[in-house]
């Protein structure tokens, strides 16, 4: 091989060399960039970038509440429906599902997200909705009916509804209405977890009760994976994460930040897992002072992504299912809030849903009202 040859099969083998780092590089901050807890970077989850939220009227003034939808790449947002007195509501994949009415005599309401159409669904009595959540096409909620407490057919009955459908089903267990104590859907495979009056944990098919799996007892569920594999469960001793598949239990606790030991307040895994976003109440300053703050824990190194100023308090958050953003209800005044009186589930009439990124933790949009229920965007 002459000179020339081997000079040019050098050059050749170092370009083909220097793709391949160029490439590896590449990949990796790729890899890097993704939202944390968002999984294989060469299988990206679905982005989310539109959503709801309920913006209630404020008594002082009057008029219909509404459940409003929201854009975050054109910013637009527009009503999706109106009625009085509008309790709560949670999006399907085709619907919204709304509940409304005084304390006692709750409606609820399915509402094509297509066209608006609105049908009520029948419930089994008179009463009141509480727990309202909703998993692919399916909803439940727990039921209480009115009357006396010691005569009434459901306490914390749990009921479901399936897309289509025009009358809610009682979920019974050896025959009776199962009373939840506590529940959550199951993501992807439209199962339930759901706490009994013997605190015994189950999980199950809603339309199969009586083949529940039993995994312990435990009082609370405060949290599922998106890939239904883990939950945080909590009973009057310890709050613990709980592997579904084998009952596997660690021990769960905010992870302390700068040093100082938090308390730990609603948590919500980021998309599987194990990272989790959590309300924290962190101390300002020696007094013993503490603020709000949303908090993204992987067990190691926390990094706040929302703290509230001296005059605002965090109600609540939502995090997107692709991981990428977080919706936090913020009431900018305290001291100066108003009611809007809608007992037992009243707000403050000021309260907002301030949309954070969590990559970064820059504010991207602000909207009046709370509740935010994230859906896929079109294609």
């Amino acid at each position: 091989m002459s000179m020339a040859t081997r000079g040019r099969a050098l050059w050749v083998g170092l370009a083909v060399l220097t793709l391949g780092v160029v490439a590896v590089v590449f990949f990796v901050f790729l890899r890097d960039d993704s939202p944390e807890g968002g999984g294989d970077a060469s299988a990206p989850l679905p982005e989310v970038r539109t959503g709801y939220v309920l913006d209630r009227a404020d008594p002082a003034v009057g008029g219909p509440d509404a459940v409003i939808s929201f854009d975050l790449e054109t910013g637009e947002t527009s009503v999706a429906y109106s009625a009085e007195r509008i309790v709560t509501f949670a999006a399907t994949a085709s619907s919204l599902v709304v509940v409304s009415g005084t304390p006692e005599a709750h409606s609820v309401t399915t509402v094509d997200r297509a066209d608006g159409t609105a049908s009520e669904v029948a419930l089994p009595a008179e009463g009141s909705v509480d727990s309202l959540a909703s998993e692919g096409e399916r909803t439940a909620f727990r039921f209480t009916s009115a009357g006396d407490p010691q005569e009434r057919e459901f306490s914390n009955a749990l009921l479901w509804i399936e897309a289509g459908q025009n009358a809610a089903e009682v979920i019974e267990r050896d025959g009776a209405p199962f009373a939840a104590a506590a529940w959550s859907w199951l993501p992807g495979g439209g199962e339930m977890l759901a706490i009994d009056t013997q605190e015994e944990l189950l999980r199950f098919a809603p339309e199969a009760p009586n083949d529940a799996q039993a995994l312990g007892e435990w009082e609370g569920i405060e949290a599922v994976s998106a890939d239904g594999g883990t939950a945080i469960v909590r009973d009057h001793h310890d709050t613990v994460e709980l592997t579904l598949n084998d009952g596997t239990a660690v021990p769960f606790g905010p992870t302390p930040v700068d040093g100082a030991i938090p308390f730990g307040g609603d948590v919500v895994f980021l998309v599987d897992g194990p990272e989790r976003v959590q309300k924290l109440a962190l101390p300002v300053d020696e007094s013993g002072r503490v603020s709000s703050a949303i908090v993204v824990d992987d067990g190691k190194s926390p990094r706040v992504l929302y703290r509230a100023s001296d005059q605002e308090g965090i109600d609540g958050f939502e995090v997107a299912p692709d991981g990428r953003h977080l919706a936090v209800e913020v009431v900018p005044d305290v001291a100066g809030m108003v009611s809007d009186a809608y007992f037992p589930h009243a707000r403050a009439v000021s309260i907002v849903t301030r949309i954070i990124s969590i990559v970064d933790g820059n504010v991207v949009a602000e909207f009046p009202g709370f509740g935010a229920q994230w859906t896929a965007s079109a294609g």
